[in-house]
């Protein structure tokens, strides 16, 4: 078995090598090249708790306009129905 997967069993699971916090699951190097049971944070420091950017918004943004205000369209009145009905024998 892989040493890296020793650490990511449930009934393995402990404190970190690195921070001393709770683990859950993750693995490290260490300065000597072995692998210790680690936090997600100190596994990837720079993306933990950091803040996420905000996009920016694409496009045309619609605001809701009163209905008094808006102009009434006029509808298509479309095909009227057929009159022509077949005989029946």
């Amino acid at each position: 078995m892989d040493p890296a997967l020793v650490y990511t069993f449930p009934e393995d699971r402990g404190k970190c090598g690195f921070c001393g916090g709770e683990e859950n699951g993750y693995a490290k190097r260490d300065a000597n090249g072995k692998w210790q049971a680690a936090c997600w944070k100190c596994v990837k420091p720079e993306s933990s708790g950091a803040t996420q950017v905000k996009r920016e918004k694409v496009g045309t943004v619609y605001t809701e306009e009163p209905e008094e205000e808006r102009p009434k369209a006029k509808k298509n009145p479309g095909i009227p129905p057929s009159t022509h009905r077949p005989k029946v024998l």
